[in-house]
């Protein structure tokens, strides 16, 4: 028993449960982190910062999982478009 009357096995039980609200709400957070592009390493530093975080880092395998390699979105390609009205705008400029 640990000082508190308790028996260590159901305080050691207790500790590692993960209370199902905050995972939820971790859940969400991690989420919304990895829509934002943000890498894997941030939303492990961020539930890690909770005292009892390390019960759940099984949120994060959840949203980031571990064999994915997470690319940064790609970069806008400039479209033809663009130059078009580029150039365009250039000859009515040279017109005047």
């Amino acid at each position: 028993m640990d000082p508190r009357g308790r028996d260590s096995a159901a305080s050691a039980a207790q500790e590692t449960s993960c209370h199902p609200v905050v995972e939820d709400l971790i859940s969400k957070q991690v989420s919304a982190m990895r829509l934002r592009g943000k890498p894997r390493v941030d939303a492990e530093a961020l539930v890690l910062r909770f005292q009892r975080g390390r019960n759940y880092l099984h949120v994060v395998d959840a949203v980031y999982p571990p064999d994915e390699q997470l690319e940064p979105p790609p970069a806008e390609a400039p479209t033809r478009r663009k130059g078009r009205r580029l150039s365009v705008l250039r000859s009515l400029v040279a017109k005047n």
